[in-house]
């Protein structure tokens, strides 16, 4: 029986290959039925209240797009603040992801320690008034440090002879997770093409008819020397998915300056679709959420929202890309194969993988 906000994927096997992948992810009431009829004042707080693993993501993409429908103009000041409470979360996403998940994957004790420095510090970031340079500047370099100390990098650039140096030294557990599937080669190519979009036309592809490319760190840096020469070198899509997800982590601290040299991608941004419709958009650890708010006599008349986990794990998207037609050894490999395939595109719900 599938509970409230969750996927279930089912795997086919037949001939040693998978021939069927079937997901389902089924999602309990949302902000759709609870703020019809509200005043747009509310979408924000009740969005960050429903939604308590990216709240600020929620909130920050809800103002956004109610504000684009009333046509609102908002001040540097305010976009800036937006921007910079949507980073603080993001980093910290990443840090649970990498210090926790990812030893969990290994059956090893969460980094905790580490993991508590780079919240405290990504929430010394938020705090930081904007305006105030100097103060964030240095907050920002104490969330570099952290960053740095927990993945024990101390290399000065990131390219694939360091990165290959950081895998082999196995020193923290992020290292020793990329460094097995290194050595163990899964290989299988990813394809970070397609186009997702703001507004109605994306609202669609829950129906499964859509194919395109994936959202999230994988999507955000395809064009990272790293990616590019791990991908000649080794042709491994989790291995991709995985690396990204450091990559971006590490750049975190650029991201917050906004000088980025090998991505480009804004936190937070927002279109007024026609009169009284507006749409937020933010681009979160595991990918880009989406808001889309209609109005009428000043309250809203209808709500949908897209999160990142409903993109990458619609049917025939990106998990489905990567499970079907893979070689079977046997059952247990193939489900460890897509447990981590899973971790890599990183669900905000828990998910449940049967073998047929």
């Amino acid at each position: 029986m599938i509970g409230a906000d969750c996927i279930r994927v089912r795997l086919g096997i037949a001939d040693a290959r998978v021939v069927d992948v079937d997901i389902h992810y089924h999602r309990g009431p949302g902000l759709e039925q609870l703020l019809v009829g509200r005043s747009p004042d509310d979408a924000p707080r009740i969005a960050a209240l429903v939604h308590r693993i990216c709240g600020q993501a929620h909130a920050a993409a809800a103002v956004t797009a109610c504000g684009y429908a009333q046509n609102l103009v908002v001040t540097q000041s305010e976009r800036s603040r937006r921007r910079i409470s949507v980073l603080a979360e993001h980093v910290t996403q990443h840090a649970f992801s990498l210090l926790v998940d990812w030893p969990n994957a290994l059956g090893e004790s969460a980094s905790l320690a580490a993991y508590h420095a780079v919240e405290t510090a990504a929430r010394a970031v938020a705090s930081c008034d904007g305006s105030d340079t100097l103060s964030l500047t240095a907050a920002i370099s104490d969330l570099s440090a952290c960053i740095h100390d927990s993945l024990k990098w101390r290399a000065s650039r990131c390219d694939l002879s360091t990165f290959e140096a950081w895998m082999r030294s196995r020193d923290c557990a992020p290292a020793r997770l990329l460094d097995g599937l290194r050595a163990r080669g899964y290989g299988g190519h990813w394809d970070a093409g397609g186009e997702q979009s703001d507004g109605t036309k994306v609202m669609r592809v829950s129906d499964g008819r859509h194919t395109g490319g994936e959202s999230g760190p994988v999507r955000r840096y395809a064009g990272h020397p790293l990616l590019r020469s791990l991908d000649v070198r080794y042709r491994d899509d989790l291995l991709m998915r995985l690396v990204a997800r450091v990559v971006e982590y590490l750049d975190m601290p650029h991201c917050f300056t906004g000088r980025l040299q090998f991505a480009s991608w804004r936190p937070v941004m927002g279109r007024r679709r026609d009169a009284n419709i507006g749409t937020g958009q933010v681009e979160t650890a595991r990918g880009r959420l989406l808001h889309r708010v209609e109005l009428a006599d000043g309250t809203i008349r209808a709500y949908k929202t897209q999160s990142p986990t409903e993109w990458n794990f619609r049917p025939r998207g990106p998990l489905w890309a990567a499970l079907m037609r893979r070689k079977v050894a046997d059952v247990q490999a193939i489900r460890a194969y897509a447990r981590l395939t899973v971790m890599a595109l990183d669900p905000c719900v828990a998910c449940d993988i049967e073998v047929a």
